[in-house]
């Protein structure tokens, strides 16, 4: 069975076939022996007081102030938001992502109110001040995660 064509196993597009042939997936083993190129362990948690700009930051917060706003020089939508733990906040900023809103209603809110999430990506340094640009998320719900994106 392992030596199998995984066009015979599996059903999908003669376009995805192809290009998993293209990575060199022929066989059933050949899917089961590919491994991602990369891998990130965002099961450490760090506290904002701690973020560093050299690395993807993972950080548990309460996420409030959520609005959506246009950028000054090209008009690009900016979904803002400030996250806040026990150590500090720090400003999100997500591109042309406006229906962020729609997903964290809790967010709108002020302090101490808000939506419980986890966010990982890199500490940039813009407009004078730190912030987490485009990080990805995953919304908490009474300690469960139940998305992630």
């Amino acid at each position: 069975m392992l030596d199998q064509n995984v066009s015979q196993l599996i059903r999908t597009t003669k376009t995805h076939l192809r290009k998993l042939e293209e990575l060199g997936v022929i066989t059933i083993r050949d899917l089961l022996l590919y491994f991602p190129r990369t891998h990130e362990d965002q099961t450490e948690l760090q506290k904002i007081v701690a973020l560093r700009t050299d690395q993807v930051n993972v950080v548990k917060g309460i996420l409030s102030n959520m609005k959506v706003a246009r950028s000054f020089k090209r008009g690009k939508i900016l979904t803002q938001a400030l996250l806040t733990d026990e150590t500090g906040s720090i400003e999100v900023i997500w591109f042309n992502q406006a229906h962020l809103v729609r997903l964290f209603p809790a967010a709108q809110v002020s302090f101490p109110k808000g939506q419980e999430v986890i966010l990982a990506g890199k500490l940039k340094f813009a407009l004078g001040k730190m912030t987490l640009q485009n990080p990805k998320y995953e919304l908490v719900h009474q300690n469960r995660f139940i998305r992630r994106v």
